[in-house]
């Protein structure tokens, strides 16, 4: 990835003539600037700075708490029986048993 290319995405950074208020898509800090991608994608000097070691770090911590959190185990979509239920008649109602 060379030096003209967005952080984010790889596409190619466009530059205004006049400052506009960005927000960083790495740390969210909101700051002036003359430059984004394309795409819409900006990143602060700092996090700039920082590269691509600080991208991983951000994303390796969002894909840990989506982990966590959205992909927890299916078990609760299965239907476990009652601790005296007879296996045999397990998802059918009493009038069916």
């Amino acid at each position: 990835m060379n030096q003209e290319e967005c952080l984010i995405c790889g596409a190619p950074l466009e530059y205004h003539e006049q400052d506009t208020l960005m927000e960083c898509a790495i740390c969210h800090k909101k700051e002036n600037s003359k430059t984004r991608c394309v795409n819409g994608h900006y990143v602060c000097s700092e996090c700039h700075s920082a590269g691509m070691d600080t991208i991983v770090a951000l994303v390796s911590e969002d894909l840990e708490y989506f982990r966590k959190h959205a992909m927890a185990p299916s078990h609760r979509d299965k239907k476990t029986p009652e601790p005296d239920a007879d296996p045999a008649t397990q998802g059918e109602t009493p009038a069916e048993a």
